[in-house]
């Protein structure tokens, strides 16, 4: 009996050294707990977790709490220290737990405790955006409630920019707003610090109460100077600083040109009822053009250009088409390029191209089609988006109704009645500024439709700068 007790003890105190020994093994294979477990990103059916990287970890393990079970159910391992979790409802919150673990010899060793943390998906898109209670300065913008949202974010079109800026936050599912303008309104749901929004709603185009009125102003804001076609002086000065030669400025804004150089220059060219040396003359149409304190390869490009506009038309030149130094001294900087290029011209399958230029473009050129209505392959739109940077790039300009009805009579013999607000539509335009800001090519004044430039010279009276504009109207309080 003695002995089967001493037996028992000493089985009993092996069992106890073996589980100690096991006890040991584990703490020193054991990994350090992950430090942090966090949300990345959420889509509406979708979670991307993140976790801090632990020392001699082989895998993770990642775990899903399970409402219905109520524990936490293994979903996944994982080599790396990131996942996605799809297959998620909109709108609702879900709760992990990560391990690390190191693999010694074939055996898997966990660390001690789990890292846990909550990850939410977006609520579901916004439907039903409208405006309502329109007043004189105000209005009311709806939508339809969204499901376990925890708020709502209205977002602003910035038509120059073409890009949605934050606006206004609101938990309730309508809000007043007082400016007018074209809105988004998308769901949010908050874990933590972070707001975790939806997609947007579709795009709701919001104004005050109309009032009618015989009597308003126009307000037009106008983006570049000149109309846009071909050169772009600023641009021009721009890539001089940037480091590109004339050459490259004129077939970069020339599109699929080259430049070639007169074999037989002309000794003079006729502008308007005067005749002028060649070298004179482009002497005094560069100064006039463009002047002496541009940078030396910008006004070389200018005098390549105004001998090509100068050849294409056989040196036979309108005193209309350009302007012309007749008195003015000529600086040593314009002198010394026109010696320099003199008879080079920008040639599109050999021949000399009309050579347009102006002064700012709106952030790209116009094509010639949009301006003139003409197409010419090498006179196609370029970007020249530093010419937004200009101190001239936007103006902003007001026309009272009454001088936009008399010139309209007097350049169309169009009688414009009734509420101003509905005379000017711009029907279509570029993207020179933004997808909602370009060049008019086609704008209605009354029953009439005209091209932008058209209307810039016959209505407008080159008031504005460029055919580059949008218009609003103010009845008269």
């Amino acid at each position: 009996m003695k002995r089967y007790i001493q037996f028992l003890l000493t089985s009993m105190l092996i069992c106890v050294l073996a589980i100690c020994f096991a006890f040991t093994l584990q703490a020193e294979y054991r990994p350090e707990n992950v430090a942090q477990l966090i949300q990345k990103s959420a889509s509406e059916t979708a979670v991307v977790l993140e976790w801090t990287k632990v020392k001699n970890a082989d895998n993770y393990k990642l775990y899903m709490y399970d409402k219905t079970k109520k524990k936490y159910l293994e979903y996944g391992l994982f080599g790396t220290n990131t996942c996605t979790v799809s297959g998620l409802e909109p709108g609702e919150t879900y709760r992990f737990n990560v391990k690390a673990i190191d693999n010694v010899d074939g055996k898997n060793y966990y660390s001690e405790t789990g890292t846990f943390a909550e990850a939410v998906t977006t609520p579901e898109k916004v439907q039903n955006t409208r405006c309502t209670n329109k007043k004189k300065n105000s209005f009311r913008l709806k939508w339809d409630k969204i499901k376990n949202a925890d708020g709502y974010q209205i977002y602003l079109l910035n038509k120059e920019t073409g890009k949605w800026k934050k606006y206004k936050t609101t938990e309730k599912t309508s809000i007043t707003l007082k400016k007018e303008g074209v809105y988004k309104v998308s769901a949010y749901k908050v874990n933590g610090d972070k707001k975790y929004y939806g997609t947007k709603s579709m795009k709701k185009t919001c104004s005050f109460k109309h009032v009618k009125s015989t009597e308003g102003t126009f307000t037009f804001v106008c983006y570049g100077v000149g109309h846009g076609v071909g050169l772009s002086q600023n641009g021009a000065q721009v890539m001089a600083k940037n480091g590109k030669k004339y050459d490259e400025i004129l077939t970069y804004y020339f599109t699929g040109t080259k430049i070639k150089k007169d074999k037989k220059m002309p000794s003079k060219v006729k502008y308007g009822d005067k005749k002028y040396s060649l070298k004179q003359y482009l002497q005094r149409v560069t100064q006039a053009e463009i002047g002496g304190n541009a940078s030396y390869e910008t006004i070389k490009a200018q005098v390549v250009a105004c001998y090509t506009y100068a050849k294409n038309r056989n040196f036979k030149i309108k005193s209309y088409e350009h302007a012309f130094s007749s008195k003015s001294a000529v600086s040593k900087k314009v002198k010394k390029a026109v010696n320099k290029v003199m008879g080079e011209y920008v040639a599109y399958n050999g021949k000399a191209c009309m050579t347009p230029y102006h002064s700012v473009s709106a952030g790209k050129t116009a094509s010639s089609k949009n301006a003139w209505g003409a197409d010419y392959p090498y006179l196609a739109a370029v970007e020249s988006a530093k010419d937004k940077k200009s101190e001239s790039w936007k103006a902003t300009v007001k026309i009272s109704s009454k001088d936009i009805k008399k010139a309209a009579e007097e350049a169309y013999g169009i009688k414009l009645k009734g509420d101003p607000s509905k005379w000017i539509k711009i029907l279509e335009a570029d993207d020179a500024v933004s997808p909602y800001i370009g060049y008019v090519s086609k704008v209605k004044i009354g029953s009439k439709t005209v091209s932008g430039e058209q209307f810039r010279m016959h209505i407008l009276g080159y008031r504005i700068k460029s055919h580059c504009f949008t218009v609003d109207y103010t009845p008269k309080k």
